[in-house]
Order: C-alpha cells, then structure tokens, then sequence
C-alpha cells in the first residue's frame, strides 16, 4: 500500500475517532461547547500537519510515522477516559493531548520514522513487493 495512502488513512481515523468521542461527549451530558474546541480546533491540527506532511513526496515517510504515533496516543487517550474497566480518567491530560501531539508525539513518531527509513537503507519499495532498481528487468 501506498504510504501517502496510509498517512492519509491514519488522518482519516483519527479525525473519526475524535467525532466518536464528541458523540460520546454528547450523550453524557458534559460540557460540549468545551469538546467542541477541543475537537475542531485542536485535535484535528495534529492530523492536518500530517495530511500537509504526506502531500510531498519527501515528507511522506515522516508523515506516515507521525500519522501512526498521533493516532495511536489518541487511541491510548481513548481508552483510558472511556474505556478503562478501573474508571479512570485524564480530564487534565486529554485536554493537553493535542498540544503533546503536535509538538512531541508527531514529530517523536515522524524522526523515527525518518530514521529507520535511513537506516534499513530503503523507501519502503522493498516492503510493498515493488522493483527496488528502475524499470522492468527483462526476462
């Protein structure tokens, strides 16, 4: 699979995750004009640097890393305000998540993606079975 394909898939996720906890939100009677920034104006930054990140060539690798740590720190936040059998929550934290996400989580996940990118010493071409060296070698 394409990883433009994949950094754009993460975003789409996310951004779906984040309108399942507003409806969540919603049903539980909290404060929703506070979820509703929270969702729509920070939340959602965090998957709009990756969309951006993935447009170019260049940066897709670093977008598809970042897309993955992002959406897996709000798959943790997640289940820990909503999910977790104890009952505990991180009001504090899930407010601030989308600022550690944007400044610490992405970049953290997209350098290391960068950087294993570097290290194996490939594009990536190798793992969706495509030819490493130009064209079609003849049979």
């Amino acid at each position: 699979m394409n990883k433009k394909l994949l950094a754009f898939l993460f975003c789409v996720c996310g951004v779906l995750l984040h309108l399942y906890t507003l409806r969540h939100w919603h049903e539980g009677g909290k404060d929703i004009y506070m979820l509703g920034q929270l969702i729509t104006a920070e939340s959602c930054v965090p998957y709009l640097v990756v969309a951006i990140l993935a447009i170019f060539n260049r940066t897709c690798t670093v977008a598809l890393g970042a897309g993955i740590a992002v959406l897996l720190s709000d798959l943790v936040m997640h289940y820990l305000a909503y999910i977790d059998p104890r009952g505990t929550t991180a009001p504090l934290g899930q407010h601030f998540l989308s600022i550690y996400n944007l400044l610490l989580i992405g970049p953290a996940g997209g350098l290391l993606a960068w950087w294993l990118n570097r290290k194996t010493g490939h594009d990536g071409k190798q793992i969706a079975g495509m030819p490493t060296s130009g064209g079609i070698t003849p049979a």
